[in-house]
């Protein structure tokens, strides 16, 4: 809000598929390599965060720390650590979730954030008790809250995604992250949200369980 890049629909549009791209880029290429697209993005949301931190500072006369990505990636680390089956991620072994940890590790550590702070620092057992933790002291807490900017915040962007996947609509992305979570969504849905929720259900639990690659490239 601070930043003025989410006061529209149009300005979330882009916020979020930039950062789709990037990510995608921190997957696909090497974040070590200077020369590298993965690199360079992620300098540049390193530089992007550090900037809008010493502007909140100096406006706020507080001292702000952007973790940014740090932030998000701390909530989907926690998700695919306790929620594999229900978020895509199914047949995993231990290497492999020991894998996707190292990976969000060094992105950690590459945006600047502390190793005592890195969440994925650890073996995917030694990360589930911080991730149950922050699920249940921080994350849940404030769900329950139900505050009014944030939910107005998380309709826009789910409204703007869908202009790219018709089935996140607000009540049908709202309810499943309530019942992935264990709470009980305030939220109403019509027979198109139910539809859509069950679409949602459906890919996750079942479509990229047994088509991950026709998912993968339509993704794509």
């Amino acid at each position: 809000m601070f930043t003025g890049e989410s006061s529209t629909k149009n300005k979330l549009f882009h916020r979020y598929l930039t950062t789709t791209r990037y990510v995608q880029k921190w997957y696909e290429g090497d974040v070590w390599d200077v020369n590298d697209g993965a690199q360079r993005t992620l300098s540049i949301v390193r530089s992007m965060h550090t900037r809008v931190a010493t502007k909140m500072s100096k406006r706020c006369r507080r001292l702000y720390i952007s973790v940014g990505y740090g932030s998000e990636s701390k909530v989907f680390c926690s998700t695919i650590v306790l929620f594999r089956s229900l978020v895509g991620l199914h047949g995993w072994t231990n290497d492999d979730n020991d894998a996707i940890l190292h990976f969000w590790r060094t992105i950690g550590y590459l945006l600047g954030i502390e190793y005592k702070l890195n969440l994925c620092h650890g073996s995917y057992n030694q990360v589930v008790t911080p991730c149950e933790k922050l699920l249940h002291k921080d994350y849940k807490p404030v769900v329950e809250k139900v505050d009014s900017i944030s939910v107005a915040m998380a309709k826009n962007i789910t409204e703007a995604m869908s202009m790219v996947e018709p089935s996140y609509t607000w009540p049908a992305l709202a309810t499943y992250i309530y019942e992935l979570v264990g709470l009980p969504c305030p939220v109403d849905m019509c027979i198109i949200d139910k539809i859509c929720y069950s679409l949602i259900y459906f890919m996750m639990t079942y479509l990229i369980k047994f088509h991950r690659i026709c998912v993968n490239k339509l993704t794509r």
